[in-house]
């Protein structure tokens, strides 16, 4: 693959107005998920996906309308760069100019790390790393940024970093589990140890889906004890949340995939004596986030287990207290991203 010579730089690329927001998701090696700041409800949200490189694309599970389909499986490194990504961006302050947008709507960019473009660029970080390949056959060589990528993977190449090892990338292909045969015996053969996982997917307020760690199990985990309003799916496709559904979502979502605690395995942070939640300094990284689940908690005989019952009670103090307050709650609608910076406006 031929590289681009450094001596060809010329005009610096174009770029649309500097944006910023936080990382809420990363998808994969190249594609996150940035937010706005909630204001009064559920913030907007956008994809990017990163210009001029290309990841891995992560595992896929066959349709289950489509019963001839298979399960699509990791490519190699693919784990591994949204990792990357996952363990520096969570919960970080981002700025990010899109490049491009396809007719389908999908939008391409450049992402610093921070405030300004002083930052770290993503993109670069990961092809340094070997866990991403530029995509040499758009690149034009008058463009000083792009020609920065390609250099930047040949030295990832002459450094055996990522997919260019001799050995290549089957070993960091992850065996992904789908179902579990006998979920009691899982889960009683764990001990109810609590069980390191990572946070894929967030349903509504009181379900999750989460990775567990080492195995790769995926599983449905819902939070003992509550229930939060759903989004009901009508007969077009289409999703209508029940009164407050979104908020709940998006409760749970600022929790437990900016950040997961440990010493609550499976639950939400318990709030301290003023019914303030913990900050995020006393919780950690996670995708999605990184927590600790007690397993399966959604397999409770009779909903809370014999030594919960207090916490039960807990809860419904609280359930309590906050039907008292009912009237004094409003939500504005949810605002829609402006392409001024940092600027929010409601529908």
């Amino acid at each position: 693959m031929a590289s681009v010579s450094a001596s060809s730089q010329g005009a610096p690329a174009p770029t649309g107005p500097l944006q910023r927001g936080i990382v809420k998701m990363v998808l994969s090696g190249c594609a996150i998920i940035v937010r706005g700041q909630p204001r009064g409800g559920p913030p907007p949200e956008r994809q990017i996906n990163l210009s001029n490189i290309r990841a891995g694309a992560m595992a896929r599970r066959a349709a289950q309308s489509q019963p001839d389909t298979k399960d699509t499986p990791d490519e190699p490194w693919a784990f591994q760069a949204r990792e990357f990504l996952r363990k520096k961006l969570i919960g970080k302050e981002v700025c990010f100019t899109v490049e491009t947008k396809t007719t389908s709507g999908r939008e391409y960019g450049v992402v610093y790390l921070g405030k300004d473009t002083t930052g770290e660029n993503i993109a670069e970080s990961l092809v340094s790393e070997g866990l991403a390949t530029v995509r040499r056959e758009g690149i034009r060589g008058n463009i000083p940024e792009q020609v920065r990528l390609c250099e930047i993977e040949d030295q990832a190449k002459s450094s055996k970093k990522g997919c260019w090892t001799e050995a290549g990338g089957l070993q960091t292909i992850r065996d992904l589990k789908y179902t579990i045969e006998s979920p009691r015996n899982f889960v009683d053969s764990l001990h109810q140890k609590p069980v390191n996982a990572i946070i894929e997917h967030v349903r509504d307020g009181s379900v999750v889906r989460a990775l567990l760690l080492p195995d790769y199990y995926l599983v449905t985990v819902m939070l003992s004890g509550i229930k939060c309003p759903v989004f009901r799916r009508e007969a077009d496709g289409t999703e209508t949340p029940e009164p407050f559904a979104a908020e709940a979502k998006f409760f749970t979502e600022s929790r437990l995939l900016t950040a997961g605690r440990s010493d609550h395995p499976g639950e939400l942070p318990q709030p301290d004596h003023t019914g303030n939640h913990p900050p995020p300094e006393r919780q950690h990284h996670g995708a999605a986030a990184e927590g600790r689940l007690r397993p399966l908690c959604g397999l409770v005989h009779g909903g809370v287990h014999a030594g919960r019952r207090e916490t039960a009670r807990s809860r419904a103090i609280r359930e309590k207290s906050a039907k008292s307050v009912s009237g004094r709650i409003t939500w504005r609608p949810r605002p829609t991203w402006t392409k001024r910076t940092g600027n929010l406006l409601p529908r």
